[in-house]
């Protein structure tokens, strides 16, 4: 089971946090053997993060779990789907 958690700087509504959804279950069939079946996701909006000690851009946090074994390959191939996405 593959779990995408993200952390924004910012509110999501409900529709937007449907869209994603969508397109990480998508894109989590990048990897072999995985498909949105079987796939977690969680978001928590309105989380403070800082990054260079700094709040003041959009930032997103996204942890990816897989259970199991990935290609680097395929793991690049997502890593760049998922930055597209948020």
């Amino acid at each position: 089971m593959p779990f995408i958690n993200s952390k924004v700087n910012v509110a999501l509504s409900e529709e937007e946090k449907e869209l994603i959804k969508d397109k990480l279950g998508q894109s989590i069939s990048l990897i072999q053997g995985k498909s949105e079946s079987w796939l977690m996701v969680g978001f928590e909006d309105n989380y403070s993060l800082y990054f260079k000690g700094k709040n003041n851009t959009k930032l997103a946090f996204v942890e990816v779990k897989i259970f199991g074994h990935a290609s680097d390959r395929d793991l690049d191939h997502l890593t760049a789907e998922i930055s597209r996405i948020f």
